[in-house]
């Protein structure tokens, strides 16, 4: 009674995704460890303008994309061989779909932001202009990224899943 009372009246539903799902799962979040710890330093209070590697934060990042890319087209791959899916994991499955692809939308325009940084730091600067535009762009991608990873941890609570849950900031 009291689970079903934590459930809004509706008993958990029990779910195993297949090792490839928690694979996939644990490799975004890899992913996203390593770039939250990049979208850190660049936007810390702490750092000086001048002590920031904006060539390497922009490689690592570019690098992070491809990981994250890579993840995908395996894990599709290793999809395609398994049969009789349930609606859960193909719901799952799609989520995840769209939230890799929002947060490796972010990750290519933060890299774009560090390369334009790292370009302009040898020039006289990044014009302000283009670097609000950037940023709004930067932002709204993040919004939306950080709504599907919401979504997913919701899912996961929801189906009861034991994987580690997404980072939110």
């Amino acid at each position: 009674m009291i689970i079903s009372f934590l459930y809004g009246g509706k008993s958990p539903q029990q779910f195993v995704p297949t090792p490839h799902i928690k694979e996939y799962i644990m490799s975004i979040r890899d992913v996203q460890y390593d770039y939250n710890s990049i979208q850190n330093l660049v936007f810390s209070p702490l750092q000086s303008i001048d002590d920031m590697d904006y060539k390497r934060f922009a490689e690592t990042l570019k690098g992070l994309y491809d990981t994250l890319v890579m993840s995908e087209k395996i894990l599709l791959e290793k999809l395609k061989s398994i049969e009789n899916l349930s609606e859960m994991e193909i719901g799952l499955i799609d989520t995840l779909d769209i939230y890799a692809k929002f947060f490796g939308e972010t990750i290519i325009q933060l890299s774009f932001i560090c390369a334009k940084l790292y370009n302009y730091s040898n020039a006289l600067s990044y014009p302000v202009n283009e670097y609000s535009r950037d940023m709004k762009k930067w932002e709204k991608l993040s919004d939306n990224y950080r709504l599907f990873g919401h979504s997913i941890n919701g899912r996961l609570d929801e189906l009861t899943i034991n994987v580690p849950r997404f980072y939110q900031f």
